[in-house]
């Protein structure tokens, strides 16, 4: 395949082009799963939530992220302490 070192541009939830990230075509993207998402500052910024509940976080390097927000991540939490 040829010209693998073009860049590709990505971005989580229509976020503006300022926002948006590239990736090499031969580096490629990374789907990586959350710890408990609720926006990491070391490995990511946070983008809006695309629904409630839900938040996806773009990283460098073509990282995805996709996980919890905080409020859904702790009604989980404390639905399966009171169980």
């Amino acid at each position: 395949m040829k010209n693998l070192d073009a860049s590709i541009t990505y971005r989580a939830n229509g976020a503006t082009d300022a926002d948006a990230k590239t990736v090499k075509l031969q580096q490629g993207t990374d789907f990586v799963a959350g710890t408990g998402t609720i926006g990491n500052a070391t490995t990511g910024y946070r983008c809006r939530n695309y629904e409630e509940g839900i938040a996806i976080t773009t990283g460098e390097n073509g990282k995805v992220y996709f996980g919890l927000d905080a409020d859904t991540r702790k009604t989980i939490d404390n639905a399966a302490k009171n169980w």
